[in-house]
């Protein structure tokens, strides 16, 4: 429902719907359960949406208080043993159930939604320093290399290019890109995504050599996504690799990386011409319907 109001703009019912959403979430399940996080969030986006920025922000700085106590008590609860578990047999109990690692996940999203508060209201410093020390948590407790830093790092990156200071968003996307890395290798969307950025990132500051290398990991995730080295979905990738070597300096290099995008697509076109022709030699019913299967791979 408030996915179709906000299509309709109907800002205000989202915020009724979205305020109850939270209220009922929070009685029956606490400010840190995951359900209470998503409604919280949904209602910060109403409020902004309808200008009342400065209650978003409110809303977001007490829960993030209010979090972090609850994380600290739940802490020191495991720590000391005395920790309550709920029943593994009792479904609704381990749903309800809230350890310290939960409590401190919803602080830190709720830290992302006022970092990005912020954001929208070009107030940067005051972005990076709520997803600084978000992000501080985050390495410290759930670990460098964990989800939830990276998700928070992103935040932080993103503030940093806003701001104009894109030294620090380059650290940190390179960041991002190695531990995306280590987790998933170069050949998926999101190392291409944050290759390309690195790469926009580059050529802002000017650096061309270094924007022209990370286009080059791009298109070559990209190859490893697509599966094959040239295809007419990644001509926009071998044109950055070109144009950003050429703004380098690298003439020589741009002109490979052309000639071996013109070479590749010749030879798509050579295998789709002698797949269509294979298919036309056929003979009787069943050579009539390989020719028409060719014909069609070949247009594409």
């Amino acid at each position: 429902m408030g996915a179709v109001l906000k299509r309709m703009e109907s800002h205000e019912e989202g915020k009724e719907l979205h305020s109850r959403a939270l209220g009922m979430a929070l009685e029956h399940f606490g400010p840190a359960h995951p359900t209470a996080t998503l409604a919280r969030g949904n209602l910060v986006e109403s409020l902004d949406q309808l200008g009342d920025r400065e209650a978003a922000r409110k809303l977001l700085t007490d829960a993030i208080d209010e979090l972090k106590g609850i994380a600290a008590e739940k802490e020191a609860e495991e720590a000391a043993g005395t920790a309550v578990k709920p029943d593994e047999d009792d479904e609704l109990a381990v749903q309800v159930h809230v350890d310290a690692s939960k409590a401190r996940q919803s602080m830190l999203r709720a830290c992302m939604d006022l970092g990005r508060l912020e954001m929208k209201a070009q107030d940067f410093g005051a972005a990076k320093a709520v997803l600084f020390g978000a992000l501080e948590v985050a390495k410290d407790k759930e670990g460098a290399d964990s989800e939830a830093t990276a998700a928070i790092m992103a935040a932080l990156a993103s503030s940093h290019r806003q701001a104009g200071e894109l030294a620090e968003a380059a650290e940190l996307y390179g960041q991002l890109y190695a531990i995306n890395e280590q987790h998933s290798g170069t050949a998926n969307q999101s190392s291409v995504m944050l290759a390309r950025t690195l790469s926009d990132v580059c050529e802002g500051q000017g650096d061309f050599a270094a924007a022209a290398s990370w286009a080059e990991k791009a298109l070559a995730g990209m190859q490893g996504v697509v599966g094959v080295k040239v295809h007419p979905l990644l001509k926009a990738f071998f044109d950055a690799v070109a144009d950003l070597k050429t703004k380098a300096g690298d003439t020589e290099g741009a002109e490979e990386v052309q000639q071996a995008w013109a070479k590749g697509m010749a030879q798509l076109q050579q295998q789709a011409g002698g797949r269509g022709g294979r298919g036309g030699r056929g003979s009787g019913a069943g050579g009539g319907g390989r020719g028409g299967r060719g014909g069609r791979r070949g247009g594409r």
